[in-house]
């Protein structure tokens, strides 16, 4: 356990000087910034850890380790970039001291490792599970936040190719009709 500095700032704190510091900082930007921030703040809670100032280096380490087994390579050390920055700006603000993860190590794969993993596409089994649902057989839709999405997401995938996280941090305004398609 570390001793808790209640004079540090919080994590929604930390998190909204990042965020304001730039002006009209898009929301899907925020949005992809978002999780990584909350992972980090789980796995600190569970370790002891309930401010963002009493994060050390160590503890980014184990972090990444956990992540590990849960995510990509490429997603993991998107999201630990993603950290580095909130924290840079947090001390640059001087809302904070220090930037434990500014030393931490992200993941690196082998060029061979890379090759050979390839996203496959969807089979005809996978296909029928996703648009043999409910959600597409009797029209029912997920409760809470997602409701149309549930919907929709896997439409526009499907014609598209475009992965969920992509797909979901589009704004309206990203969208345009293109007379030529």
């Amino acid at each position: 356990r570390v001793a808790v500095d209640t004079d540090l700032p919080s994590w929604d704190k930390v998190f909204e000087t990042w965020r304001d510091y730039v002006e009209n900082r898009p929301k899907p930007t925020t949005i992809a910034s978002q999780t990584p921030w909350r992972d980090l703040r789980r796995f600190a809670a569970t370790q002891g850890v309930p401010m963002p100032g009493d994060v050390t280096p160590e503890l980014m380490t184990a972090f990444v380790e956990d992540m590990r087994p849960r995510v990509g390579v490429s997603t993991l050390n998107e999201r630990l970039t993603k950290i580095r920055g909130i924290y840079k700006i947090a001390v640059g603000k001087h809302v904070l001291r220090t930037n434990p993860a500014s030393a931490t190590l992200g993941v690196k794969e082998s060029g061979a490792k890379m090759r050979k993993k390839r996203r496959l596409p969807f089979d005809a089994n996978d296909l029928q599970t996703i648009f043999g649902s409910e959600v597409f057989t009797q029209h029912k839709r997920s409760k809470g936040q997602s409701g149309e999405a549930s919907y929709w997401i896997p439409v526009l995938m499907y014609y598209t190719g475009i992965r969920p996280e992509e797909l979901a941090g589009l704004a309206l305004s990203d969208l345009v009709n293109d007379p030529k398609s």
